[in-house]
């Protein structure tokens, strides 16, 4: 299992609950990261506003029309 480097708090201590249950666990850093795709999403809600985010660690952006 590959756990992306920098994650915040390990995912709530995930990470580590995973390594004692005995699961191989690796960070991965850098140009390895990329495994991980990227993301970006566009939804709008009740009242018809859009709303958008986008991956930081990708230079694609959210753009509702």
């Amino acid at each position: 299992m590959a756990v992306e480097e920098g994650m915040s708090g390990e995912a709530g201590g995930v990470t580590q609950r995973l390594v004692e249950m005995g699961h191989p666990v690796r960070r991965v850093g850098g140009m390895g990261r990329i495994m991980f795709g990227r993301g970006q999403i566009i939804a709008r809600d009740e009242h018809g506003v859009f709303w958008g985010g986008s991956d930081p660690r990708g230079d694609g952006c959210a753009i509702g029309f």
